[in-house]
């Protein structure tokens, strides 16, 4: 049984305690009077404003191919799925540090929120300055793009260097996983180019 939602533009459908339907419509300048999203996205931004008591604004969902491209997101993003996934900030500028704070101090303990997340069927999230991307893609997957404000150690509760901070923003919004074919495809021509180099120099 799917659970999908239908999400038409300018929609006032209430779909949980405190989001109505026109939230959750996309951002795409040309996106279709209606798409869908995921039930559960809309269950997990509600967990969120239950649990830390701020507003949430929804700053994007589904984009079409286009809206996609002017955002400079990559091609294969999760927000390009029926399923969609969700962006989203505390609506008051000066609690999003304290909201992004406490989510990846959260995840990073693996704690109720976290777990209750996990069951809802959430399993890939993404870590901004500005906002926290969640996704419903079959296999788990985070990523970590924050500065470092929210702490030294990384959400696997290791010490952040740079090889760690590197292979996490190396998948951006769509996370390493989908970006380990074209990483070993680069690491492979990269020694191909390698061995040639050295070929030519020795038939010299």
């Amino acid at each position: 049984m799917s659970d999908l939602i239908p999400i038409c533009k300018n929609g006032n459908a209430q779909l949980s305690d405190n989001f109505v339907e026109s939230e959750f419509y996309s951002k795409s300048e040309d996106a279709p009077n209606c798409h869908t999203i995921s039930s559960k996205l809309i269950q997990a931004v509600q967990l969120v404003r239950t649990v830390y008591g701020m507003p949430i604004c929804i700053t994007s969902t589904y984009r079409t191919a286009l809206g996609n491209t002017l955002v400079g997101s990559s091609p294969t993003s999760r927000h390009r799925t029926s399923e969609a996934a969700v962006d989203f900030k505390a609506c008051n500028e000066a609690q999003n540090d304290e909201l992004i704070g406490q989510l990846y101090a959260e995840f990073r303990e693996q704690g109720e929120v976290y777990q209750t997340l996990r069951s809802l069927g959430i399993n890939g999230f993404g870590f901004y300055d500005g906002f926290i991307h969640f996704d419903v893609r079959p296999d788990f997957a985070y990523w970590d793009e924050t500065s470092g404000k929210f702490g030294d150690i990384d959400l696997d509760g290791k010490k952040k260097n740079f090889l760690a901070r590197f292979f996490s923003q190396l998948g951006g919004e769509d996370g390493l996983k989908d970006y380990r074919n074209e990483f070993l495809i680069l690491i492979v021509s990269l020694i191909v180019l390698i061995i040639v180099g050295v070929v030519q120099r020795k038939r010299k």
